[in-house]
């Protein structure tokens, strides 16, 4: 995609309607009906509850509760133990900057997998429910007991996504879901962290660049040069001191001089990625 500049896009039915856009209004405007919501609920009903299935739509919900309450960047999961294979009382604690605390939780269903997101505020709450295909299918305002409908964009996400796929031009700017859905793995990935570490844990989102995986791999060469290098110098002078041959007294010079040409290789990328961004 850097290399082309093709147009990458995730396709998930929960984020790909228009809808969630009116949906996630109630969290950023704090309409006076609602309040200021305190916090979001997210209920996944599920027949089969067993682990790759529970992880498989979390994955998918993590996304759409992402773009309710913003990104994420610490998470807790608790409920089950972490060799367990299932997952049926698994329950997810996310927090990002917005300071909305949002739990996500497993729960028995009767004949299909449905989805259940209550927006909480101060005054009242927002009840929306997704169907087995993840289509958002009811809304409505709760407040003080009365339950008022709110309308529900009956628009078929998967013709939404492909619509908005084909609207793109070669002039529009390159944007792409794909990196939420790596996020959307990545926390998915630190659910089985934290049950097996007991706590919260702190999600770091980088982007992969090739300035990080330079530095990733010359960090590994370098730990490996400063174990394997100074011994080897060592054992070489040895065997020539026992030999007769008088190098013995070079080997700290020999050692600098590889050191230095490591740490030289460090400007490389600096160099090689100056002329490419001209």
């Amino acid at each position: 995609r850097g290399e082309s500049q093709a147009r990458i896009s995730d396709y998930n039915p929960l984020v790909a309607s228009g809808w969630i856009a009116e949906f996630r209004r109630w969290v950023v405007e704090h309409d006076e009906r609602l309040g200021p919501v305190d916090q979001i609920v997210a209920e996944r009903r599920l027949v089969d509850r067993s682990r790759p299935k529970v992880l498989w739509h979390f994955a998918r919900d993590v996304q759409l509760l992402a773009e309710l309450a913003g990104r994420f960047n610490r998470l807790g999961s608790h409920g089950i133990d972490a060799d367990d294979p299932a997952y049926g009382a698994l329950s997810v604690q996310l927090t990002g900057p917005s300071r909305v605390p949002v739990r996500w939780l497993v729960a028995p269903a009767d004949s299909n997998a449905t989805l259940h997101v209550a927006l909480i505020g101060q005054r009242g709450r927002v009840m929306a429910r997704f169907d087995e295909h993840d289509s958002p299918v009811s809304c409505q305002l709760v407040v003080d007991g009365n339950a008022t409908p709110l309308p529900v964009d009956a628009e078929d996400p998967a013709a939404a996504a492909i619509a908005k796929l084909a609207e793109t031009r070669e002039s529009d700017p390159p944007d792409s879901n794909f990196l939420a859905a790596l996020e959307a793995m990545e926390l998915t990935d630190t659910i089985e962290i934290s049950l097996r570490r007991g706590r919260m844990i702190d999600v770091h989102h980088q982007q992969l660049t090739e300035q990080l995986a330079f530095k990733g791999t010359m960090s590994a060469i370098g730990c490996g040069t400063l174990l394997v290098l100074p011994p080897l110098l060592l054992v070489i002078g040895w065997l020539a001191g026992e030999l007769g041959i008088p190098i013995a007294r070079y080997w700290a010079h020999a050692l600098a001089i590889a050191l230095t040409l490591f740490v030289a290789l460090q400007a490389l990328p600096k160099l090689l990625l100056a002329k490419k961004e001209e």
